[in-house]
């Protein structure tokens, strides 16, 4: 079997399009994600708002449920730090996430499931509130 070659002048021409097919792959994505952010930016910062709120949701009760109800002072006052650190980074997220307005939903049954499922999570935080503020007592 035989390599046939290109032509010389064809080259110069196949380099400029690679390299504007390369530069159209690097500038299409991130130009689509850029108009992507715009149209539903609102809607991306909720999702975010409920993963971060989760993660702090879970980390919290597992800091709760590790509380050394006998121990060191150290180790008292490590989780407790820890629970008051990671409450003053989600309770901002918190206040954003409950005043999304309805105008943001879809339909009035998004609403409402928007309502409900927002009710649950901040019940979830008021329990935390509430026994960080025991545990914070109740130190010895």
């Amino acid at each position: 079997m035989m390599i046939k070659f290109l032509p010389a002048f064809l080259l110069p021409s196949l380099l400029i399009s690679g390299w504007l097919v390369m530069s159209l792959m690097v500038i299409l994505p991130a130009y689509a994600s850029d108009v992507d952010q715009e149209e539903h930016g609102s809607h991306g910062g909720h999702s975010d708002a409920l993963l971060i709120l989760l993660g702090h949701k879970i980390a919290l009760q597992k800091l709760q449920n590790q509380f050394p109800i006998t121990g060191l002072d150290a180790e008292i006052a490590t989780n407790l730090s820890e629970q008051g650190r990671r409450l003053k980074i989600v309770m901002p997220v918190l206040n954003s996430y409950m005043a999304t307005p309805k105008s943001y939903y879809l339909t009035t049954s998004m609403y409402h499931d928007s309502l409900e499922n927002r009710a649950a999570m901040l019940a979830d935080f008021s329990n935390i509130l509430l026994q960080y503020q025991k545990q914070l007592v109740s130190k010895p």
